[in-house]
């Protein structure tokens, strides 16, 4: 992606994050458990190449992708450096977000497959509105039977599940499209208290909170639990905030806010 929209991943990481974790003053040196922000509830699975620097693409469709869902793995990955992080889209040209801006991928999905026959080692996918368009659910199917981890950040599950990759798994989602994830694939195996789960080299999430956690544990599977403890402090996560569990908001259409 080009340098404008870097600059724009990085505001709203910088908000996004701000809004999602809690920040903790003081010395963040020795954290001891990052089970506390959800990471270590299981363990990613590492990259399948050895011989190389691992291959990461962040799919989102060219028509209106969660922006905060695509940006932020997509932003703490890159600034990571444990891999090669493409941006890549369903289609050439650009790639609308919701609810604001737009961006030019890396690479479209013929791109990338002409580019790396062998697949990415990983694949994230966010939420987007067109979950059930085939170029798209057929690309994540063609990764995974690659060899790729598939990873569906919040409502991305869908295309996980169109895709006949949750069938027999364990896995979760975002709390508003939960019970109709489940009762539309029966065969998945429902996670309601988990922050993200792993299932082999599926892996799913709730929020987009969970996005932070599942990225580190991703640097971790990649780099190392150090690598992945020096990105915790450089986002300012410190022992004991830990975040709070998943439950539904109570901001919904029609409801106020309760009061503090």
């Amino acid at each position: 992606m080009d340098r404008k929209f870097l600059g724009a991943a990085a505001i709203v990481l910088a908000c996004g994050c701000g809004a999602v974790i809690f920040l903790a003053a003081g010395d963040a040196g020795d954290i001891p458990a990052l089970a506390e922000y959800g990471m270590s509830e299981a363990t990613v699975p590492g990259p399948r190449h050895v011989d190389r620097a691992p291959r990461i693409a962040v799919v989102g469709h060219n028509q209106h992708t969660e922006l905060t869902d695509f940006v932020i793995p997509y932003a703490l990955l890159k600034r990571a450096e444990v891999a090669e992080v493409w941006a890549v889209g369903t289609e050439p040209g650009p790639m609308r977000f919701f609810p604001a801006l737009k961006a030019q991928p890396d690479l479209d999905i013929a791109a990338f497959d002409d580019r790396f026959p062998d697949g990415a080692d990983y694949v994230v996918v966010p939420a987007v509105h067109e979950d059930n368009d085939p170029r798209l659910l057929a690309w994540v199917r063609s990764q995974w039977e690659k060899g790729a981890v598939v990873v569906g950040v919040c409502d991305g599950a869908w295309v996980l599940a169109h895709a006949g990759l949750l069938d027999g798994r364990a896995a979760t989602t975002h709390w508003y499209s939960r019970e109709r994830l489940f009762e539309t694939h029966p065969a998945v195996r429902r996670v309601d208290a988990a922050r993200y789960v792993v299932d082999g080299r599926v892996v799913t999430t709730t929020g987009v909170s969970a996005s932070v956690p599942v990225t580190l544990a991703l640097i971790e599977a990649i780099a190392g639990r150090q690598r992945a403890l020096a990105m915790a402090r450089a986002l300012g996560l410190a022992a004991g905030t830990p975040l709070p569990p998943p439950r539904p908001s109570a901001l919904r259409p029609g409801i106020s806010a309760p009061p503090p």
